[in-house]
């Protein structure tokens, strides 16, 4: 990016996980967010809820339009019900409760929604992308080539639905969900900068900064620049940036402060 002006908010959810909320002053980019899911590069948040027919009351209350009525899908829980719509500027949220969720009291918000179910990065190359990501840490769960039915390809928005996932965790924090979409697929490389309105990039915490940086060039990966540390008050964090094989931007970031990071 070049020089640049905005504001943000880190926001958090009962499980720690973090959205990092930013409204770009300069340059501002005023293109809409990926209008499907199954866009390369991260196309929509998903996240968790423990009553999922409370939320839709709360959401519905609050102007929220859903995509479909919800739909029950066997991963990766069965019996778990998903459904799917967008925020203010259109950017895809699907939510999801899981098949053996216990319903719990609401949050803040008033909705029962109490964190991430999974980072959700689509890719063009199965494999290649599979490779990376175990190279970045992520450790391969499961993986499968999955046709849902049409309900469930309605709940997401589209007419069809024919993926090839695996489920990937680090040591900790929120599982990532690695989709090459065979049908409907969509070949268009992801958000070029950062500055544009949805889901530009993962961040990723690490304890060795510098020791993850040199690992990965030794790997080949090519950062955008040295580690930086930004002036205070955004000093409790150290980061540098990549991108993995299809242009999605990784943010990988040290904490200087540890109860102060949002990350």
């Amino acid at each position: 990016m070049p020089p640049y002006r905005l504001h943000a908010a880190p926001m958090a959810l009962q499980d720690g996980y973090t959205i990092d909320l930013i409204r770009w002053i300069d340059p501002y980019d005023p293109e809409a967010p990926y209008a499907l899911v199954n866009h390369l590069g991260l196309s929509r948040i998903s996240l968790k809820t423990t009553n999922l027919d409370a939320d839709l009351v709360t959401l519905a209350a609050a102007g929220v339009e859903f995509f479909s009525a919800p739909v029950t899908i066997d991963r990766p829980v069965a019996n778990s019900r998903l459904v799917c719509f967008k925020d203010p500027d259109g950017t895809l949220i699907e939510l999801v409760e899981l098949g053996d969720a216990v319903p719990g009291a609401p949050n803040s918000g008033g909705t029962h929604i109490i964190g991430s179910l999974q980072t959700s990065v689509n890719c063009s190359d199965f494999e290649r992308s599979r490779d990376f990501y175990e190279m970045i840490g992520f450790e391969t769960q499961a993986e499968g080539e999955y046709v849902g039915s049409p309900e469930l390809a309605a709940a997401v928005g589209l007419d069809s639905y024919h993926v090839r996932e695996a489920t990937m965790t680090p040591d900790k924090g929120s599982s990532l969900r690695l989709t090459k979409w065979e049908d409907p697929h969509d070949s268009r490389a992801p958000y070029a900068h950062l500055n544009h309105l949805g889901i530009p990039r993962i961040a990723i915490q690490t304890t060795h900064l510098e020791a993850d940086v040199q690992r990965l060039k030794d790997q080949g990966v090519v950062f955008y620049s040295e580690a930086i540390t930004p002036q205070p008050p955004l000093g409790i964090v150290t980061y540098a940036c990549f991108e993995d094989p299809d242009g999605t931007v990784i943010e990988l970031v040290r904490c200087n402060f540890f109860l102060a990071c949002p990350f």
